[in-house]
């Protein structure tokens, strides 16, 4: 069974309880497949189709995707404001940056038998290559506060930050930093990195727990308490507050191209 998301954040939680840790979420026009139901049949554990992340849902949440509306083109555009509006009767949905919008006609959003018209700025999906638009995307999370498995400017993770930035120019990134460690190309050294160009730091065991986009070989955008730019070097990142290293290098990769 197919499902889209239709409200503007939906919680995706590691076990099918509400006191379950949130993992991710869905933003709208999100899509996923049901692979399980729970036993009192209240949550829905779902692969997301982006990222191939498996969570639960609370059932009531779930909107089936119609057959007809599988078979077209989703989606086209992007919500390219922070916040917009979709309007339907005396509905109307706040959405964040980088939410889909499905079979976007240039005013109405389509879901199944559903009609949003749409008041906001939208762009097309397309695949970006240049690191200032990856910058001036990622500076638009500025202050936004930091919200574990959030992505949205409600609140975000570190690695929400990077897929939401690098979603919108048409990339589709694995969800946890440790995953996206994996993504693209290495780059040798700090010297050698590129704007725009992810830069992972881990904990005292090896494990990458941290990400953030680089603005350029001396500074980086990141979630951490909040979305902020601080200094980094070839040992870490630098806290502009207490100018101490908060977190320790371990990596830099490009996935631009």
């Amino acid at each position: 069974m197919e499902g889209i998301c239709v409200f503007n954040l939906v919680p995706v939680r590691a076990n099918d309880s509400d006191k379950s840790e949130m993992v991710t979420q869905l933003l709208f026009g999100d899509q996923y497949t049901v692979v399980e139901q729970s036993e009192n049949g209240k949550w829905l554990k779902i692969e997301i189709t982006d990222d191939q992340y498996l969570g639960w849902i609370d059932y009531k949440l779930h909107t089936e995707l119609s057959v007809k509306h599988l078979n077209q083109n989703l989606p086209n555009h992007f919500n390219a404001d922070s916040v917009s509006i979709l309007e339907n009767g005396e509905i109307q949905k706040v959405i964040f940056f980088g939410s889909y919008l499905p079979t976007f006609d240039g005013d109405y959003v389509y879901i199944n038998e559903l009609r949003y018209r749409f008041i906001g700025k939208a762009n097309k999906m397309e695949k970006i290559v240049q690191p200032e638009v990856i910058i001036e995307r990622a500076k638009m999370y500025l202050e936004t506060p930091y919200l574990w498995g959030g992505k949205s400017h409600a609140g975000i993770d570190c690695s929400g930050l990077v897929q939401m930035v690098y979603r919108s120019c048409g990339y589709q990134l694995m969800r946890d930093a440790w995953q996206q460690a994996s993504m693209g190309y290495a780059v040798d050294n700090l010297e050698k990195a590129n704007s725009g160009d992810l830069a992972f730091f881990s904990n005292d065991s090896g494990r990458v727990t941290h990400v953030g986009i680089l603005l350029d070989n001396h500074s980086i955008i990141h979630a951490h308490g909040k979305v902020r730019i601080d200094k980094i070097d070839e040992r870490g990142i630098i806290n502009g507050d207490s100018g101490l290293y908060s977190h320790k290098l371990d990596g830099i990769r490009t996935v631009l191209g």
